[in-house]
């Protein structure tokens, strides 16, 4: 009689394995994360941002922060100064918080 064969067992797959060793490593969770936040920054920017960037009123010029429609206040050409903005010319907008 032949000997019994073991049961054959069912080992995890390559990509569990990788899982299992990523979701282990604390510096690879937190550039994940990181990585995540800028893709749904950069996905929902234009839901955040008050409007488009380079339009603007020379009325508003130089609006403080919290002033009414625009958060973060405008700069010299009086756009506003927002998350929108901060991506396509930030430093334009540094003057008004030294005020």
């Amino acid at each position: 009689m032949p000997p019994a064969a073991a049961p054959v067992r069912a080992t995890p797959g390559y990509w569990r394995n990788v899982g299992r060793r990523l979701a282990h490593d604390p510096v690879t969770l937190a550039v994940s994360l990181v990585l995540l936040g800028i893709v749904l920054i950069s996905i929902f920017a234009p839901l955040v941002s008050g409007g488009h960037p380079y339009a603007g009123s020379i009325l508003h010029r130089l609006a403080p922060i919290g002033a009414p429609g625009h958060w973060l206040g405008t700069d010299e050409a009086g756009a506003t100064c927002g998350p929108g903005s901060a991506m396509a010319d930030g430093y334009r907008c540094l003057p008004g918080l030294f005020r």
